[in-house]
């Protein structure tokens, strides 16, 4: 009787190692996706990581300013064969051009701002028109789409002004801040980022 256990027992361990042996995973077809279980339990909130630096502007290091899409800035540069040349008595000349800004319309116009500055193509400093030096008026005027430069003077004989940078600045009624000084070129390019 104990030979007979022992010949069961060895001939179950051999069954069991013989079925595990020639079981492989490659065999048999991949059976059905069992179903989908309920989710799990939230896990903690992780910590908050540090805030992200603000861009640079590349040519001096500081930090860049936030732009505003709905102001706009356009420069422009003249020469004398641009202006058109009126005379009065021989002693009052004016020199007109005309800038087109499409973004000049009917709302800008009656409820907006639109600021124009002046310098000669050689020089770094912007002067607010309108202005007056060296007896010479420099002035401008709007109206939809563009804008009219006047240089006025009075003189025996025409003066050539040579090439001359004008920036035109158009800013809707939503854009206008209040106690802003809008004749101040520094202060529109640090409010507006233009």
């Amino acid at each position: 009787m104990k030979r007979t256990r022992t010949k069961i027992s060895i001939l179950l361990i051999s069954f069991l190692t013989l079925a595990v042996v020639a079981c492989n995973p490659e065999d048999g077809d991949t059976g059905p996706v069992g179903p989908v279980g309920s989710p799990g339990a939230t896990g903690p909130k992780g910590d908050t990581g540090p805030a992200g630096q603000d861009g640079q502007d590349g040519q001096d290091g500081q930090d860049g300013v936030d732009g505003n899409p709905d102001v706009n800035a356009y420069t422009f540069t003249v020469v004398d064969a641009d202006y058109s040349v009126f005379v009065s008595n021989n002693t009052f000349f004016m020199h007109r051009d005309t800038l087109s800004v499409p973004e000049i319309d009917n709302s800008v116009v009656m409820d907006g701002t639109i600021q124009v500055f002046r310098k000669a193509s050689t020089a770094s400093a912007w002067l607010a028109m309108p202005y007056n030096r060296g007896g010479i008026s420099y002035n401008y005027s709007y109206s939809n789409g563009e804008v009219q430069l006047e240089l006025s003077y009075s003189n025996n004989t025409p003066l050539a002004f040579g090439n001359s940078d004008f920036k035109v600045v158009v800013i809707p009624s939503s854009s206008l801040v209040k106690n802003m000084d809008y004749k101040n070129l520094e202060m529109l390019e640090a409010v507006y980022g233009i």
